[in-house]
C-alpha cells in the first residue's frame, strides 16, 4: 500500500470508532424517545464527521425548566456566602454605607 492509502485507512478506522462511540453515547447516556434516537443515529452514520458537529449544536438535550433551577442545599450555601460577604462589608461600613445595592441585599431601605 502507498503511504497515503495507509493514512486514509487509519483515518477511516478512527472515524468509524468515533461514530460508534458517539452512537453509544446517544443510546445509553441520554434519555430520548426512540424516534429521536434513531434519527440521530442515522445522522451520525450517514454523515460521519459533519453529523457529529450537527449533533453537538442541535441535538444536545438542555431542559429549559431545569437549566436555571438551584436545589435547596445549594441555595442555602449561596445564602451563607452572601451573608459572609455582607458581614465582611459591614466591617468596612464607612466605604459602603450609602450603597443602594448593598442596602437592597441587607433588607433596609435605600
Amino acid at each position: 500500500m502507498v503511504p497515503t492509502e495507509i493514512i486514509i485507512s487509519i483515518l477511516g478506522i478512527v472515524l468509524i470508532v468515533l461514530n460508534v462511540t458517539f452512537a453509544v453515547t446517544i443510546i445509553f447516556f441520554e434519555r430520548r424517545d426512540t424516534g429521536s434516537t434513531w434519527a440521530w443515529l442515522l445522522v451520525l452514520f450517514f454523515i460521519p464527521l459533519l453529523g457529529f458537529f450537527i449533533y453537538i449544536f442541535f441535538g444536545r438535550l438542555i431542559k429549559s425548566n431545569n437549566f436555571y433551577q438551584v436545589d435547596e442545599e445549594r441555595r442555602h450555601e449561596y445564602a451563607k456566602h452572601v451573608d459572609d460577604q455582607l458581614t465582611e462589608l459591614d466591617a468596612h461600613e464607612g466605604l459602603f454605607a450609602h450603597d443602594p445595592l448593598l442596602s437592597k441585599y441587607r433588607g433596609s431601605p435605600a
